[in-house]
Parts: structure tokens; C-alpha cells; sequence
């Protein structure tokens, strides 16, 4: 986790920013929504409404609490 990009963003907000780190962790969408394929739910919605979520989970993300796997319990 790049603990000094989320520093950077929760001192000082901007979309350039958040918008970084939703795509250095795009990736975690892709994983976590895999197990979902199959399940009478198109890949494209699947991963639309994960990587809104990933937005989601940036702006509300706490660095203090030093979570690793902090979008799950919002892309999930």
C-alpha cells in the first residue's frame, strides 16, 4: 500500500489524486469480483459498480488505521 500517496490525499483532496489511487488498485476489483461471474451478472456491470466503489473506499479511507485490503468491504 502506498501509504505516502493516501498521506498526500487526506492532506490535501484532489480528484489527480484520488483518481491515482482508484487506478493503482483497480486491480483488487478485478480479483474480488471474479468469484461472481457466472452468476447472471455481465463482467462490464460487475466491475463498473467495483471501481465506483473503490472510489468510495479512497475518500473514506483512514490511513491510521493502516488496513491493507481497505476496498473489500466496499467493493463486496
Amino acid at each position: 500500500m502506498n501509504t505516502e500517496l493516501f498521506n498526500q490525499y487526506q492532506s490535501n483532496p484532489s480528484i489527480e489524486l484520488r483518481n491515482q489511487i482508484v487506478e493503482d488498485y483497480l486491480f483488487m476489483v478485478d480479483i474480488l469480483i471474479r468469484k461472481y461471474l457466472g452468476k447472471g451478472v455481465d463482467y462490464d456491470d460487475l466491475y463498473q459498480v467495483g471501481a465506483l466503489a473503490l472510489v468510495s473506499a479512497v475518500e473514506r479511507f483512514d490511513v491510521s488505521k493502516k488496513v491493507i485490503s481497505f476496498p473489500s468491504q466496499f467493493i463486496l
